[in-house]
């Protein structure tokens, strides 16, 4: 009795202390609403291209393309919200031929309140050498945003 306890305790525990999500509008908002050229660099990687903390301990499965016109590394994502809106995956890819850096957010809109709170957000850009498009599909909405390469 004693031990059943214990281990509903600690499952308590560790299920709260896991539950803790990861919110990106504080890091992405200046990037996705405002100029997504304000950094040359992806958001969340050293200087190799590696994903760094706290984004890398909220992977749970990554898939990498290479093409010969690009390059393409997509996160699926778990408890990870941008203004409190649920995110199934983050995507970071480099055009070739364009020298074009490419950041995607894939909202999850299954809620009616997902689609409202998303609604609310206002993505724009205010740069002659990036821009920011929406496109939906089935209950997810992806936000791409993308600058050129300052060679």
């Amino acid at each position: 009795m004693k031990k059943k306890l214990f281990l509903s305790m600690m499952l308590l525990l560790s299920g709260g202390i896991s539950a803790k999500s990861l919110e990106l509008r504080p890091v992405l908002k200046d990037r996705f609403e405002k100029n997504c050229a304000i950094r040359q660099q992806y958001d969340f990687h050293d200087e190799n291209t590696e994903l760094i903390a706290p984004l890398e301990d909220y992977t749970i499965d990554t898939q990498y393309v290479e093409k010969s016109a690009y390059e393409s590394t997509t996160y699926k994502l778990k408890k990870v919200t941008y203004a409190s809106i649920p995110i199934l995956k983050i995507e970071f890819s480099f055009g070739r031929p364009a020298q074009q850096y490419n950041e995607y957010l894939y909202f999850d809109l299954s809620s009616e309140w997902a689609k409202k709170k998303f609604k609310k957000l206002k993505f724009k850009q205010n740069h002659q050498k990036a821009d920011v498009s929406v496109d939906y599909k089935n209950h997810t909405a992806i936000v791409q945003c993308y600058w050129l390469s300052d060679f």
